[in-house]
């Protein structure tokens, strides 16, 4: 019974990996709508963040396209400062990852 409820969280889980769009900075959009849909906007490499995360919360991927420095739009508003996590290639700690750990607590 228990080997299910951990299937089922981790299934869950999964529906919460958030999708990126990689703005392309040859043809950035001129005019966005209005309309709020709540995405985080990631900045590039030119820009020095002293805080995780090195992003700004927009109303859309038009919107967060738009602004020079960023180089991809993820959906969701971002996490909050301080966050164990990271968009890319590093370990991002979030439910997925917490449940696992307790999987192999559990094998252990």
């Amino acid at each position: 019974m228990l080997k299910v409820f951990i299937i089922t969280l981790l299934v869950l889980s999964l529906s919460n990996v958030k999708s990126d769009t990689v703005c392309d900075p040859s043809n950035r959009p001129t005019v966005c709508s209005a309309d709020y849909v709540g995405v985080c906007a990631w900045f590039d490499k030119t820009v020095q963040c002293f805080a995780f995360p090195c992003a700004i919360t927009t109303g859309n991927v038009c919107q967060g396209c738009k602004m020079t420095n960023v180089e991809k739009v993820t959906d969701g508003v971002c996490p909050p400062t301080g966050v164990i996590s990271n968009s890319g290639s590093k370990v991002q700690l979030s439910f997925l990852g917490t449940m696992l750990l307790f999987l192999i607590y559990l094998i252990n």
